[in-house]
């Protein structure tokens, strides 16, 4: 198997742009005690965030290899890896959505393009990962 990714849905990249909305709030203050520091200060910042936003949006969500997935989750610093080898089973719902069960971490939910989600799911059942009905999906 060769290595590849799986990158955001384009609604997951839009929403991702959300996050400069309150520095909008700023602006007005901005315009009414003008001075050029303030000014200055402000739109580096807001280029800071929105250059963040654009790199965020531009890395891969999954990469995977003959070994492993690794997904890159907001909440962590480093690639979440989940081995071929320790997953149990995936159940979908939807065209856009799965959950990823496996015996290391706690269950993945996984948001693509339907036509990313059906390229993964044949990755998923390549490497002999079938669906699987765990209720609930809770706990590990």
């Amino acid at each position: 198997m060769v290595q590849g990714s799986f990158h955001k849905s384009p609604a997951a990249k839009f929403l991702n742009f959300l996050f400069i909305l309150p520095l909008f709030l700023g602006l007005r203050p901005l315009f009414i005690n003008y001075r050029l520091l303030d000014t200055l200060v402000f739109l580096g910042g807001m280029a800071l965030i929105l250059g963040l936003i654009i790199y965020n949006n531009s890395i891969a969500y999954i990469t995977y290899d003959e070994v492993a997935l690794r997904v890159l989750l907001p909440y962590r610093e480093n690639r979440e890896e989940h081995r071929f080898e320790n997953m149990l089973g995936y159940r979908k719902k939807g065209s856009r959505q799965l959950t990823l069960f496996s015996l290391d971490h706690k269950p993945l939910r996984i948001i693509l393009k339907p036509s990313d989600m059906e390229r993964f799911i044949d990755l998923l059942i390549q490497e002999g990962i079938s669906e699987t009905s765990l209720a609930g999906g809770r706990g590990k």
